[in-house]
């Protein structure tokens, strides 16, 4: 009898040992004893030899055994495929949870792996598309088009086609793209770039030709998407057959259009929530739009799009599609967009309520309608709008009581004074209210407006979400004596030395310095102490020290050097020393050069 039992406790170690094992990615040159498949990994070593969990070296491999309703976890490192085929992602995610144990394919604690696609010839694409305006490539699959160009991402970088789903922490360069599956968490991520992948540019597509529902996706930055076979599909999420919940992530430098709820096809009795993230503008589409409602099917209960901040968009919310009318936008912080809310044509009216519109400078449009009675393209109440310096206008109404006089916003006001914490900050912290003029204690709403109706409320990528990637230079440009840089994503630039940016070019000098850094988001000019002539050849170097320039989550800026300059410059110009003192009597030197 005592052999028995035994036997059983030991049999019972053995099975619970292995039900409890989890899998993990891992790569050779931070663990150099791993092999494909070993079964005594150690996480807290990354070795082999002394652990019982199970670790592969490949991301083909890894993918194929990825445990469902298990831990499966991703180390620090770059991956793709050695091999792939048309349509698979470098990291597919196919093997089902269940309701009360999903599958989980997570960074491990403190670190931020990256998934790179790779073509069917194996070749990988661990960049952003620089050119996400091309128009040639269409229809893109494996790698060619049927316009002739090679698609920037010929396959995804993430593919998931389980359901019970939780992905994790992860960088991607290239679409993720989310098939006919259900219960599904996309979270703590960085995820860029987008197609040209099957005709469309999203850096998310949720796309099925079933119903794709119940998913969330919280806590990202999403950006770089690019354009696919028309402007409005190259948004950064794009929808069909899909309801699902989108909140506190952070959108920016997207072709055209944050986020597209195109097609909600069999969703019935399902609402798609767009609450609590930031929508920055973009420096790859000049004139971007948050969230645009397209023209196809929408079989849905409806929308609810709230406490989000929209910053210097061309359009905050842009209602194209006659069912759009069952959506309602409240409680929306709007800064110095161009449009904040435009109806289209026979878009349905946009409910709009406790919405705080802000704007600075002249000309701005709090609604813009194209056809159609004032009162057939809105609902609007509870609101308060902000306007600074210039004339700003309801649709073509230059006064709030021509605006209230078309049976609008009754118990709406209009106010010069509208206090933030930092009405010129890049942070959603920077639009909490210091002090509320206005009690809307009848709105349905809450009695205040904008994002943050009680101040407590958590806007943009909040919690788990790490930000671990350091800002790198996309670009740069001269023109005579302004300098425009690029940067891969948001930067801070109040810590920024003169000269800390400095170039070297063949006719206008060595050593050059750039100073007076402006402007926000991605994109800063400096000033440069001479004018660049056309024809010239110029060098960037960074030789910034900690927190002269970073990232929003304070990664800071590494030094480069060499790298290449565009000069824009007018043909006919000269290299001219700024600032020249050139009064009677003085010695002064001016060099030029003619082509």
């Amino acid at each position: 009898m005592r052999k028995n039992i035994i036997l059983f406790t030991t049999m019972f170690i053995i099975l619970s040992s292995t039900a409890f094992a989890d899998v993990y990615l891992d790569n050779t040159t931070d663990c150099p004893t791993c092999t494909n498949g070993a079964t005594t990994y150690d996480p807290t070593t990354r070795s082999v030899g002394g652990g019982s969990d199970t670790v592969y070296i490949s991301l083909d491999s890894f993918s194929s055994n990825i445990a469902a309703s298990n831990v499966n976890y991703i180390r620090s490192g770059t991956y793709t495929r050695s091999t792939n085929s048309t349509n698979v992602g470098a990291l597919s995610i196919d093997a089902s949870g269940t309701a009360g144990s999903k599958t989980e394919v997570i960074a491990y604690t403190g670190e931020q792996p990256t998934i790179c696609p790779a073509d069917d010839s194996g070749n990988t694409y661990c960049q952003y598309n620089p050119n996400p305006g091309d128009t040639s490539v269409r229809e893109c699959s494996g790698g060619s088009s049927s316009g002739g160009a090679v698609c920037y991402y010929p396959n995804p970088a993430v593919n998931i086609g389980g359901s019970y789903i939780r992905l994790s922490g992860i960088k991607t360069y290239g679409q993720v793209f989310v098939g006919g599956v259900h219960d599904y968490i996309i979270e703590n991520g960085d995820f860029g770039g987008g197609g040209p992948h099957i005709n469309q540019g999203a850096v998310i597509m949720l796309d099925t030709t079933g119903s794709n529902y119940n998913g969330v996706i919280r806590n990202n930055r999403i950006h770089h998407s690019a354009w696919g076979e028309s402007n409005s599909n190259g948004a950064a999420i794009i929808m069909y057959n899909t309801s699902v919940t989108i909140e506190n992530n952070e959108f920016y430098d997207n072709w055209y259009a944050d986020i597209v709820p195109k097609d909600a096809s069999y969703q019935l009795g399902r609402t798609t929530y767009i609450r609590h993230n930031i929508f920055r503008s973009s420096s790859i589409y000049g004139s971007s739009t948050g969230v645009y409602s397209s023209t196809q099917d929408q079989d849905i209960d409806g929308y609810e799009i709230h406490n989000n901040i929209f910053i210097g968009k061309g359009t905050g919310v842009y209602s194209v599609n006659p069912d759009f009318g069952l959506s309602v936008v409240y409680n929306n912080t709007f800064i110095d967009c161009d449009r904040d809310i435009f109806t289209w044509n026979n878009g349905a009216p946009v409910n709009s309520y406790n919405n705080l519109f802000y704007h600075a400078n002249g000309g701005q449009r709090y609604y813009w309608f194209d056809g159609g009675p004032h009162g057939a393209k809105t609902n609007a109440n509870f609101n308060l709008y902000f306007s600074g310096s210039g004339t700003t206008y309801w649709n073509s109404a230059s006064s709030f009581s021509t605006w209230q006089g078309y049976g609008l916003d009754a118990n709406s006001l209009t106010s010069n004074i509208v206090t933030f914490v930092n009405p010129a900050g890049s942070t959603p912290e920077s639009f909490k209210r210091t002090s509320y003029i206005e009690n809307l204690s009848s709105s349905p709403y809450g009695v205040h407006a904008g994002a943050y109706e009680t101040g407590s409320e958590q806007i943009g990528v909040v919690g788990a979400a790490t930000d671990l990637t350091a800002p790198t230079v996309s670009s740069a440009s001269v023109k005579s004596n302004t300098v425009t840089i690029k940067f891969d994503e948001p930067v801070v630039t109040t810590g920024y030395d003169a000269g800390d940016f400095d170039m070297d070019c063949t006719s206008a000098g060595q050593n050059i310095s750039l100073t007076s850094p402006s402007g926000s988001g991605s994109s800063r000019t400096f000033t440069l102490a001479v004018s660049v002539a056309y024809g010239d050849t110029c060098n960037l170097d960074y030789t910034g020290s900690t927190d002269d320039i970073e990232d929003t989550a304070g990664n800071d800026l590494a030094t480069f050097s060499n790298t290449n300059v565009t000069v824009n410059t007018a043909q006919g110009s000269t290299n001219v020393s700024t600032g020249t003192d050139l009064s009677i009597g003085s010695e002064s030197t001016l060099t030029w050069s003619t082509p």
